[in-house]
């Protein structure tokens, strides 16, 4: 199977970031097959005291149950840690995490329906309305974007892209990652670079599942534009 991980304008798609995800030297995943979460290593070494986080959200945002393991990973070596029981609803959100010390080395979304393929009743969710802010970071020669989701509602497939002053893309755009999903009381930041060093985003907008498009200036701006 192909995947187009970058689009005519040289914009990453979602299939590159998700594409990426799998391919981690150190990665959670659920395996649908095996019905458990499992821990791959694929190239990352022997490591030692790592911590399995698996965190199930009904389809309003409610936290439904947590589980933990903690584990080594060997080499070259698939961990199946433990099932999860899923709730009645017609979709849940499952977030998976693994840590080592308080780091987060490797995460995972998945929406799991409770009929196969089956995900109509995403369509039903509420708009979200996110909190945003994007700065140049002088330091690290980055922007740093900072989205919240101060709502009770998961926000989904959320879309960060680079604006010049007039509005039109900047391309090629380099982010930490893309398409992310923000549950309840959730806050990240994703960085930003450029290829070309003397290029210079002015504005952001954010895009998503269930949210309205948002346009944000550049934080010297102190501007928001819906």
């Amino acid at each position: 199977m192909a995947f187009c991980t970058y689009d005519w304008f040289g914009d990453a798609t979602a299939s590159y970031y998700a594409c990426r995800k799998a391919c981690e030297p150190l990665h959670i995943q659920w395996n649908p097959v095996a019905e458990c979460v499992e821990v791959v290593n694929y190239c990352a070494g022997d490591r030692a005291n790592l911590l399995a986080v698996a965190t199930l959200y009904s389809l309003n945002g409610t936290i439904v149950s947590t589980q933990a393991r903690a584990l080594d990973a060997r080499e070259d070596s698939t961990n199946q840690l433990f099932g999860i029981d899923f709730p009645e609803d017609d979709v849940c959100f499952l977030r998976l995490e693994l840590f080592e010390g308080e780091q987060l080395i490797s995460h995972n979304d998945y929406f799991i329906p409770k009929q196969e393929d089956n995900l109509q009743a995403l369509n039903a969710l509420p708009q979200v309305k996110l909190d945003v802010s994007f700065a140049w970071d002088p330091d690290s020669g980055l922007f740093n974007a900072k989205v919240s989701n101060p709502s009770d509602t998961p926000a989904l497939m959320l879309h960060l892209t680079a604006r010049d002053a007039d509005g039109d893309r900047i391309l090629p755009a380099a982010w930490s990652d893309n398409y992310i999903h923000l549950m309840p009381g959730e806050e990240r930041t994703l960085t930003l670079s450029f290829p070309d060093k003397k290029t210079f985003a002015y504005q952001l907008r954010i895009d998503g599942f269930n949210t309205a498009p948002l346009m944000v200036r550049e934080k010297k701006h102190q501007e928001v534009v819906e």
